[in-house]
């Protein structure tokens, strides 16, 4: 796994911390140094966390406007972590292309959470991503000139007798 990915993989853990015991982010990223995580890790992975739950009020009012028949208040823990920051990067990553952020989401559901959860996250993510970086349109290519020549020839009418 890539340090970025690794990144993002501390950064929801700590996200599901913050949110299931209150811990701030400090105690959440002190297990990661315990483990020996590599320092630059968890520089990539800090900014991120913080990131997402500073801004997890305007996160949280956007999954909330893309759940279908789902209560957000309903969510699973993980799968909350997983979303708020596919969004967080979707919004404030900008650097980082809508479909990578959706893909490491989903790597991440793939990993803590079970497939029906792994297609929701990325259903939701995805509309997420059309709202929040619509694709630009791609500019219509113009028509080719057609080049004078001889007229068609004229069909024969099929009603008329031979």
């Amino acid at each position: 796994m890539n340090k970025r990915s690794q990144a993002r993989q501390i950064a929801m853990q700590c996200l599901y911390q913050m949110d299931l015991v209150k811990a701030d982010l400090d105690d959440a990223l002190e297990y990661f140094k315990q483990q020996d995580t590599a320092e630059d890790v968890l520089d990539l992975a800090r900014p991120l966390a913080d990131g997402a739950f500073s801004h997890r009020e305007q996160i949280d009012n956007i999954l909330r406007r893309h759940l279908h028949r789902s209560d957000f208040e309903r969510l699973g823990k993980v799968e909350k972590a997983i979303l708020r920051l596919g969004v967080y990067e979707l919004l404030h990553q900008l650097a980082v292309p809508p479909k990578v952020a959706l893909n490491e989401a989903v790597e991440l559901a793939k990993e803590f959470t079970t497939q029906k959860s792994v297609r929701f996250v990325n259903g939701v993510l995805d509309n997420c991503a059309k709202e929040l970086r619509p694709a630009p349109a791609e500019p219509r290519k113009p028509r080719p000139k057609r080049k004078p020549g001889p007229e068609p020839k004229a069909k024969p009418d099929k009603a008329s007798p031979k």
